[in-house]
């Protein structure tokens, strides 16, 4: 079992680093509103931590797909 795990080529970790991380991004963006704000009204764009976790995820994308 373990030599047919080490005969997968690292680039396959990548893409399912980079799949995971945009699937956060995903569940990001769909978290509702109303449990972001807590009853407050809607703050800026860049107040917002969804758009923070964005950016940072964004970067982690960037990163792997850049540096194989």
């Amino acid at each position: 079992m373990i030599e047919q795990l080490l005969e997968i080529p690292l680039q396959f970790a990548h893409y399912a680093a980079v799949l995971f991380l945009l699937g956060v991004l995903a569940v990001v963006w769909l978290v509702p509103a109303r449990f972001v704000y807590t009853g407050a009204s809607r703050p800026p764009l860049v107040r917002d931590l969804r758009f923070w976790a964005s950016v940072v995820l964004l970067f982690q994308v960037f990163v792997y797909l850049l540096l194989p």
